[in-house]
């Protein structure tokens, strides 16, 4: 299932987008709509989406400004727009593809099927029993999960920090590896952040909240998800 966020002004275009991703696109669900960049930022922050269909145009900021600024992301872009003339400057931002308005059914499915492609694709670079097999700037690390205590974001990268404080840059984002890894004792801790719950020593209310790992590593908590990481931890223990 794609999960898909929808941010443009204009509430008919959300709309219309929606019904054709929805109702003519097989294995699409809309998780969210916004009508400008601020808070279209917010749900990309908050959400776990797999693609976001971009406006350009819209009052208080475009979607390169979005682009531009958005700190991390595990998502691919695809830019709905009436102005052709954008379109050499989103291939600069590496946006998955490229659709004009008024929006056309059988482009939006050809995009779909692209995307759907594209992810299967991805995953051919998954795991293997007890290990994990990721590209990295070197060629490509064969990781042994357990020894695998946090994992954090860094823009399209992800860092992978092992026991003894060894780190790892690998070419692929936090939900990828976190799709990879599967396990229930693997959690999202914090949208930059993943944690191994079996190397969690202690759960830090101070400071905004942190988990004190192995090997002295701290972990940062949203302050939501509080409460559910001492439950799954219990779980893991019982």
């Amino acid at each position: 299932m794609l999960r898909a966020i929808i941010i443009d002004d204009e509430l008919n275009q959300r709309e219309n987008l929606q019904i054709i991703l929805e109702n003519h696109c097989e294995g699409v669900k809309v998780i969210g709509q916004a009508e400008n960049v601020i808070k279209g930022a917010s749900l990309i922050g908050k959400l776990e989406a797999d693609v976001v269909f971009l406006d350009v145009q819209m009052p208080g900021g475009t979607g390169f400004d979005l682009l531009e600024n958005l700190e991390s992301h595990s998502c691919k872009f695809v830019l709905v727009t009436a102005h052709k003339e954008y379109m050499q400057k989103a291939f600069k931002f590496s946006v998955f593809d490229y659709i004009l308005k008024p929006v056309d059914i059988k482009e939006v499915k050809d995009t779909v099927q692209r995307l759907k492609a594209q992810t299967k694709t991805d995953s051919k670079s998954s795991s293997h029993g007890n290990k994990l097999v990721l590209p990295s700037s070197n060629g490509t690390q064969f990781i042994d999960k357990e020894q695998i205590i946090c994992v954090k974001a860094e823009g399209s990268y992800a860092e992978l920090t092992l026991r003894e404080s060894t780190t790892i840059l690998v070419s692929k984002n936090l939900k990828f590896v976190s799709e990879q890894l599967g396990e229930e004792h693997f959690m999202r801790v914090h949208r930059s952040y993943l944690a191994n719950l079996y190397h969690v020593e202690e759960l830090v209310r101070s400071e905004g909240g942190f988990l004190l790992m192995k090997d002295g590593i701290e972990v940062p908590i949203s302050p939501d998800r509080r409460e559910e990481i001492i439950l799954r931890i219990s779980t893991l223990l019982s």
